[in-house]
């Protein structure tokens, strides 16, 4: 069993290792803004993280988790079309992809407070650079977009999460 949990780790660890950097998209309206999150490695790979974090938690995570996030996420966009600049979002994004795939596949087990703290501070980061990339003409919709997008990811996310936690359980109950 815990063979099957290294390579699932080796596996999410070469997968931040190939994200370069942060990578920047452009584009108006709730199209473009449902494509960002899917597009862009970091944001796509943090925002299953935070699902399969909360999948495999359950309880009150398996929404404060995925709440926290949106809830940040867009506070950062809206404070970035304000022409508030966060420092290192970059670095912060990349960091949010190491720290909470980490998260994620070692089923950490932080109180619900915490734990949404961790999520909702990175998705300040994350919402930070949705709203410096996007074009101003459509703020509203482009949020709109890259929020609903965010909210399908993480709950796919969920998805897998809960499954891989039934099946380590499954395992755990037969050793």
């Amino acid at each position: 069993m815990n063979s099957r949990l290294g390579v699932f780790s080796i596996a999410f660890a070469t997968a931040i290792m190939t994200t370069t950097a942060a990578s920047a998209h452009t584009g108006t309206g709730i199209g473009a803004g449902f494509l960002h999150p899917l597009t862009g490695l970091d944001h796509l790979l943090a925002l299953l993280a935070v699902g399969v974090w909360a999948g495999r938690a359950g309880g009150r995570k398996l929404w404060t988790l995925p709440a926290s996030f949106i809830i940040l996420m867009a506070t950062g966009a809206i404070l970035a079309i304000g022409g508030m600049i966060l420092p290192g979002v970059e670095t912060a994004i990349f960091a949010s992809v190491a720290i909470l795939v980490l998260l994620a596949s070692i089923a950490t087990r932080l109180n619900a407070a915490l734990a949404a703290a961790v999520t909702g501070g990175f998705a300040l980061f994350h919402g930070a650079a949705h709203g410096m990339e996007m074009a101003v003409a459509s703020p509203v919709s482009f949020i709109a977009g890259f929020l609903a997008a965010s909210v399908v990811v993480m709950a796919a996310g969920a998805a897998a999460g809960a499954a891989i936690e039934r099946i380590r359980l499954s395992l755990v109950a037969t050793d």
